[in-house]
């Protein structure tokens, strides 16, 4: 099958073959051989156009919008040797996120089987052949590989191959033949429109208070300068997770692609919504010593957090309309992901030898947990049955979640 973003073509079905994968050599130095490709194993109609028809089209579209909204003040009081500053802040950051797809509808099955020359009645075959732009010779596209690839591969536009099949006319109102009148693409006029995915909408929005403190001190120790600046500050999080959701109802088989199965939905959505709250105390020390004019000693120890993307924080377990057989997946979010924490200790020596140089040796220690790592599960969803087996199906669902802890130690010169 020749690929690309929005058009595929290709030949199966009879003509269909099964590639052949050895390896005779050393497992770690060798390439596999290739053999038994082409259209019944017949490799010199690899690329052959007569042989070529249509299969999937498929669009998609993003639309993403970030609003932020802070306030922040603080005040300020300076005695001598001493500056204290009391503050607090805002942040308002609403995220919303909406797909769009051939998805959605099931337009991007509309030619899909690849035509007569497979054995199907769906799928234009052959293609035009002004639809194709030439053809990449793969000989030596490896070098040194000694098996044999197939000889070619074919260039074509995929917007001319969406154009053409456009140009075909309405199948509800005339006959076209090819079209995928039993693949469940209702609606279909000849445009490949988009829909959006009801479970790609999601709105995620994060409301942060914080207040914090801080002091500088100018002191002497030894009469050398001792510099420090101490502070604390707690940060008060409220999240709200909301998306639309449909669980899968039952999982049918393509009739025009075997490989395929075709999800289906109820046709309404129901909101879902997540919310998570957590609040953290974060204080920081940093203490600077002049021991001479050139020589300067550093101590810093702080707790930091680092929240998860907006992006990982959705409510919905989002399951695609077109899957494989043997390979149903899914994905979600997780609105209770709690922010990466990290308490740092820094020692450092700096040594400012002549203008505009310096050496400095830094001892670091950093503790870090919640981190967030991406979690694969295989499990059943809404008891929907895989036609293959006839047993239940099983999806593997990817989902980000805290992980473990971590602690990073060293040494920077």
């Amino acid at each position: 099958v020749v690929g690309s973003s929005n058009g595929d073509i290709g030949y199966g079905g009879a003509l269909g073959t099964n590639l052949g994968f050895n390896i005779t050599g050393d497992s770690n130095k060798s390439f596999p051989t290739i053999s038994n490709f082409g259209p019944a194993g017949n490799g010199g109609r690899w690329a052959d156009p007569a042989l070529i028809g249509s299969h999937v089209t498929v669009l998609q579209t993003q639309k993403n919008t970030d609003d932020l909204k802070q306030f922040r003040a603080v005040a300020t009081w300076k005695e001598d040797n001493l500056t204290l500053k009391a503050g607090g802040q805002y942040v308002d950051d609403k995220f919303y996120q909406q797909n769009a797809s051939t998805f959605t509808n099931n337009y991007w099955q509309a030619y899909a089987g690849y035509g007569s020359p497979s054995g199907r009645n769906t799928g234009i075959a052959p293609l035009p052949s002004n639809l194709y732009q030439g053809a990449i010779s793969l000989n030596n596209f490896i070098p040194g590989f000694q098996g044999s690839l197939p000889p070619s591969v074919l260039i074509y536009s995929p917007q001319a191959y969406q154009n053409y099949l456009t140009g075909l006319g309405n199948p509800q109102a005339q006959n076209v033949p090819g079209f995928n009148y039993g693949g469940g693409v209702n609606g279909f006029t000849g445009a490949f429109d988009q829909a959006i995915d009801p479970n790609s909408v999601r709105t995620i929005q994060e409301k942060t208070w914080s207040l914090f403190f801080s002091a500088q001190i100018e002191a002497q120790v030894a009469n050398m300068p001792l510099h420090i600046a101490v502070g604390l500050r707690n940060e008060n999080t409220h999240l709200t997770s909301a998306g639309q959701g449909r669980q899968p109802i039952s999982i049918a088989q393509s009739a025009a692609d075997p490989t395929l199965l075709s999800i289906l939905f109820p046709v309404d959505t129901q909101q879902v919504i997540g919310k998570n709250n957590y609040s953290y105390m974060l204080p920081t020390l940093d203490l600077r010593l002049e021991v001479t004019d050139k020589l300067q000693l550093r101590f810093d120890a702080s707790r930091t957090l680092t929240r998860p993307g907006l992006t990982l924080l959705s409510p919905v377990l989002s399951i695609g309309n077109g899957q494989r057989v043997g390979a149903l997946s899914g994905s979600g979010g997780n609105p209770q992901l709690k922010p990466y924490l990290a308490d740092n200790y820094d020692l450092a020596a700096e040594w400012y030898y002549q203008r505009n140089s310096y050496l400095s040796v830094d001892f670091f220690l950093k503790n870090v947990s919640n981190f967030i790592v991406n979690g694969v599960t295989r499990q059943t969803v809404n008891g929907v049955v895989d036609p293959t087996t006839g047993q239940p199906a099983i999806f593997s669902i990817s989902q980000s979640i805290n992980g473990p802890d971590a602690t990073v130690r060293g040494v920077e010169i």
